[in-house]
């Protein structure tokens, strides 16, 4: 289910900003300030990796011995972004923080100003994921019928939307932009589709394993997924992300299709996230890219509330980003000797192995 856009829901408080993190996926701390500013309880909000790593590159600190006055975007109750005061708030203790009038706020009502004028979109037309505030071109059904296909079978097809970062409205001025949405379409018409997390074709399978890719909107899917199932495979730190982070949204029964009982008995252990990063990371469990990227899809018709709904975007994003393994570009290099490919390693027994290292050690210290 697509959750709409409603401006009422969007809300500014000004707040003691006390820390911004990107631990543990992204979150903000900070004190309510009452009418005199008085410092109050503090909460702890979750807070988007991307939009967090902006704050930090921004202000150039991530935590404040001595809380400093901001504001948070919050829509529904989640927090969306946030903005430091201007430098005159946070010297002047008798400058009066209620004439300030947040950045975030003159954009947001740019932004509003523009859905509804230049675009000519109704506000139900408008849908929000917790990062963008995207509308379709046209009816959904005809967008999805007409859709880019990117399999033989027209099954998963590529569905563009006109879009507003919504959670960098603090940062920069409202600008929209052309994201790509997934939608995965039956036989029988019905179908499924994410929200805009790419940019368009052109990534999938060529990002790396570091951590920045959480912090990454522009991220791309491959132009064609004939024959992907055979160069892309799903590892075993993407499942394991799944399970913990759809688990939260849906219950436990939504990792069944996951076939974790299965990998603990692959791997010989009931704990899996205590197995190795680097075995985790290339670890390929037995789930089809596809047929994974198709359920994951297929779970938006589920979704009920926005944090479901971010929920599975991050699954998806962490899937496309860093959650396989491209056969085709991991290659073993060792001291300028010939590039091989992985399925090209020999593979010795133990005995071999000895067989080898005594008729080395022979040849290299001959007996008299």
């Amino acid at each position: 289910m697509l959750i709409s856009f409603v401006p009422e829901n969007v809300t500014f408080d000004k707040v003691w900003i006390r820390r911004v993190t990107t631990a543990m996926g992204g979150s903000i701390s900070f004190s309510l300030m009452d009418e005199e500013g008085v410092k109050g309880h503090v909460y702890h909000k979750p807070l988007s990796m991307a939009v967090a790593r902006l704050f930090i590159k921004l202000y150039e600190r991530s935590k404040f011995l001595k809380p400093v006055p901001g504001v948070i975007t919050m829509y529904d109750g989640l927090v969306v972004n946030a903005e430091l005061a201007p430098i005159n708030y946070l010297l002047d203790s008798k400058a009066d923080i209620n004439e300030w009038t947040p950045t975030v706020e003159i954009h947001t009502n740019q932004m509003l100003m523009d859905m509804h004028i230049r675009h000519n979109h109704k506000s139900e037309d408008w849908f929000f994921d917790g990062t963008f505030v995207y509308a379709f071109n046209g009816e959904l059904q005809t967008e999805v019928d007409n859709g880019r296909a990117l399999d033989a079978e027209a099954k998963f097809k590529l569905v563009s939307v006109a879009a507003y970062h919504f959670s960098h409205l603090c940062f920069s001025k409202p600008e929209i932009s052309t994201r790509t949405c997934l939608a995965y379409q039956a036989s029988d018409g019905s179908f499924a589709i994410t929200p805009p997390i790419w940019t368009g074709t052109g990534g999938l399978g060529n990002s790396n394993t570091s951590d920045d890719n959480d912090a990454r909107e522009e991220i791309g899917l491959r132009a064609s997924f004939d024959g992907i199932d055979d160069v892309l495979k799903v590892n075993l730190n993407c499942i394991l992300y799944s399970a913990k982070s759809l688990s939260k949204a849906f219950g436990y029964k939504v990792t069944y299709p996951m076939g974790l009982p299965f990998l603990m008995l692959q791997l010989r252990t009931v704990n899996l996230g205590a197995v190795p990063k680097h075995i985790k990371s290339m670890y390929s469990v037995n789930l089809p890219f596809t047929h994974f990227l198709a359920w994951l899809v297929g779970l938006h018709n589920n979704v009920m509330t926005l944090e479901q709904l971010i929920d599975i975007r991050r699954t998806l994003k962490y899937l496309t980003t860093k959650g396989t393994i491209d056969v085709n570009s991991r290659k073993v290099t060792s001291n300028g000797r010939e590039t091989i490919h992985i399925s090209n390693v020999p593979l010795f027994s133990i005995e071999e192995l000895k067989k080898r290292y005594d008729q080395e050690n022979k040849s290299q210290f001959p007996q008299n």
